[in-house]
């Protein structure tokens, strides 16, 4: 596909209708099996905690001590520890997109605050996650865009 930007796209990236993401940019962030999908608002049942919770993101599967990676460029905002999803790490990937990486072995992340990453950099690798451990191995990932929780692969295109 021929490239149709011209001077004035790239003059006008802070112009609204410039500042959507841009869908064939992403990666998957580990693997591509999902187990558990976004739930859009609605209750799914959480085997771990015993009761019915919406789920505002999507959990890839995958074996504890594999590679997690960023969907596309960003710098790394935050890297925290949370009792329920145990350690997260959160990207600014532009254009109103912020995404949740979530159930790193903190002692293997390959990133700190600040750092600047590009699309598939290794961020970390997989550890668990406290309020899914009765579930398979798995990475929980969120994209916010604009403020609201969206469906994280139809944000991405994928």
């Amino acid at each position: 596909m021929p490239d149709t930007r011209t001077e004035t796209t790239e003059k006008n990236k802070t112009d609204d209708k410039y500042n959507k993401p841009y869908k064939d940019y992403y990666c998957l962030p580990f693997g591509n099996q999902i187990i558990k999908d976004y739930s859009n608002m609605n209750p799914v049942y959480s085997k771990t905690m015993g009761d019915w919770r919406t789920h505002n993101g999507i959990d890839f599967t995958g074996e504890e001590g594999g590679a997690v990676v960023a969907i596309s460029y960003g710098e790394v905002i935050a890297i925290y520890d949370d009792a329920i999803f145990g350690t997260c790490v959160l990207i600014d990937h532009g254009n109103g997109v912020t995404a949740k990486y979530c159930g790193f072995n903190k002692e293997t992340l390959e990133i700190k605050k600040g750092s600047e990453v590009e699309s598939g950099s290794l961020l970390g690798y997989l550890g668990t996650i406290p309020c899914e451990k009765s579930e398979l191995s798995h990475l929980h990932f969120e994209i916010n865009y604009n403020g609201e929780n969206v469906e994280p692969l139809e944000l991405m295109g994928k």
